[in-house]
């Protein structure tokens, strides 16, 4: 009884971060591309990145509370229209 739900859950966490992992570096050097002619702007580190893809993975990237975590909204929405996301 309820073992059928942390199977479900850990299968369900797998998939997501398979899905990170694979996605990480093509969005990584997209957002990044967009922030080299500014010298004061800082490159996007793995976990900035990796944090806006599990949200992207749940559809709730572009959500009120959720566009501007992780990496500037702007961005982010350049880097998907880029990589056709």
């Amino acid at each position: 009884m309820g073992g059928g739900s942390s199977y479900y859950e850990a299968t369900r966490i797998e998939k997501q971060e398979a899905f990170v992992r694979s996605n990480v570096q093509q969005f990584k050097e997209a957002l990044n591309s967009q922030r080299r002619g500014n010298k004061y702007a800082e490159p996007y580190s793995n976990g900035q990145v990796e944090g806006k893809l599990r949200q992207l993975y749940h559809n709730s990237d572009t959500l009120r509370d959720n566009r501007r975590s992780y990496v500037n909204e702007f961005e982010w929405a350049n880097a998907k229209k880029a990589l056709n996301y």
